[in-house]
């Protein structure tokens, strides 16, 4: 009896590990595998299953610039324009020549980059006082500061 539950368990505990996918840590991921397979689906349409491998490849190498890339493609043609934009910002500081080739497709990413010197996170940046117009009185003269 006791031989059948522990043969029982350790059938279970195989089939288990067996079922469990490699994490990316393992030392067995072939990036340039993963992301020419990756490039394959997205070509046949396939994006629902290019997108677990670029995320693999991100996981192993968060600075490949192509896996953003690729994914900034996936998300725009599975219409989720926010994290798309999202994968052009990183590819953008990754490798500029892929972040046009993304403007170029959808020029929504030329819109995705904040104006220089106009706001941050924390609010707006006031613009230079030699910037700032002179303001007329009533009379249409300029007043001084």
């Amino acid at each position: 009896m006791k031989f059948a539950l522990v043969r029982g368990v350790l059938i279970a505990l195989l089939f288990y590990v067996a079922s469990v996918p490699l994490t990316v840590a393992d030392e067995g991921v072939n990036v340039g595998a993963l992301l020419e397979k990756a490039a394959t689906l997205c070509g046949e349409n396939r994006y629902a299953e290019a997108e677990p491998l670029l995320m693999q490849v991100i996981a192993a190498e968060p600075n490949e610039a192509e896996a953003h890339y690729r994914l900034a493609i996936v998300y725009l043609k599975t219409d989720r324009s926010a994290e798309a934009t999202q994968e052009y910002l990183k590819t953008a500081g990754l490798d500029e020549k892929l972040a046009r080739e993304l403007r170029m497709q959808n020029p929504m990413f030329s819109l995705s980059a904040p104006a220089k010197g106009v706001a941050t996170e924390s609010g707006f940046i006031a613009a230079p006082e030699s910037a700032i117009p002179p303001v007329s009185d009533a009379s249409g003269g300029v007043e001084a500061k």
